[in-house]
């Protein structure tokens, strides 16, 4: 009895230890994902952008360059879920992200140095990537999910910056090199379409002299075509409006001279539709 007793004793050892172990593994391979840097060096005539410009962020992916180059390239169309190996927010929530723009306007960052003051910076920018989306083929009555665009704070930008989200019907609209372009009367194509989206409101965080988490955000909308929508081509527009009063009482009572009030400094987000017969 005392010998299988204590078998037993080794055995219920042996299976704690090796829990132990496969947690302890299990945390130095997260940890050693979170800690590694794979950001690339940003240089350019002036020096190079400090780590600590991007401290706020969330870790830069292994992967970054490849999800940036599908996205870029219009090869990955579903903008969420892009890597079953680390969370979506860590390749949007990076400045590289979006387009050329952060490699266009670096010098904003490498210009920062101990003593340094800059001499120009802004108080206010922001717009949507991607700013264009077009969908074909939607018949009356379908629902199109997880539209997604990301709205985000210009480079070099001081403030926090209020934005309300709203949604318009232009007469007329293009895409860029005027692929796609569409003449509607704006009541008609309103009446085409259920329209959800979210956040309605957000607070863009500043990008300078450091990038701040929530400096972007994901727009997500549901649109659904309406069963007695004519066939033709329709373009959505979400503009930026004022937030709300009340929310923005509350950011001005918070962040006082560091916030500044609403202004259209950015473009809209333009949805264009194709709508064929069921």
């Amino acid at each position: 009895m005392k010998r299988k007793s204590r078998r037993k004793e080794i055995l219920i050892v042996s299976i704690i230890l090796i829990s132990v172990v496969i947690s302890i593994v299990g945390y130095l391979s997260q940890k050693l994902i979170i800690e590694t840097d794979y950001r690339p060096e940003h240089c350019d005539k002036n020096g190079c952008v400090m780590k600590e410009v991007f401290q706020y962020l969330p870790p830069y992916p292994k992967n970054f360059i490849e999800i940036w180059s599908m996205v870029y390239y219009g090869r990955l169309s579903y903008l969420e879920n892009f890597s079953e190996e680390y969370p979506d927010e860590w390749y949007w929530k990076q400045p590289e992200f979006y387009a050329d723009s952060f490699k266009r306007n670096m010098y904003y960052y490498t210009s920062l140095k101990p003593g340094y003051t800059a001499s120009y910076l802004n108080i206010a920018g922001y717009g949507p990537y991607p700013s264009t989306v077009v969908i074909r083929d939607v018949k009356p009555g379908e629902e199109i999910d997880n539209v997604i665009s990301f709205w985000h704070a210009s480079w070099g930008v001081v403030k926090y910056q209020g934005i309300g989200i709203g949604v318009s019907f232009p007469e007329e609209d293009a895409t860029e090199l005027g692929r796609v372009s569409v003449k509607q009367d704006p009541e008609e194509a309103r009446k085409c379409f259920d329209i959800d989206y979210n956040p309605k409101y957000i607070l863009l965080e500043p990008t300078y002299p450091v990038f701040f988490y929530n400096w972007t955000y994901k727009i997500k909308a549901r649109i659904k075509v309406n069963p007695d929508c004519k066939p033709g081509w329709y373009v959505i527009n979400f503009n930026s409006v004022s937030p709300p009063k009340d929310v923005e009482e509350k950011w001005i009572k918070k962040y006082l001279t560091r916030y500044t009030e609403f202004s259209y400094a950015g473009v809209p987000w333009k949805v264009f539709i194709q709508v064929v017969q069921k």
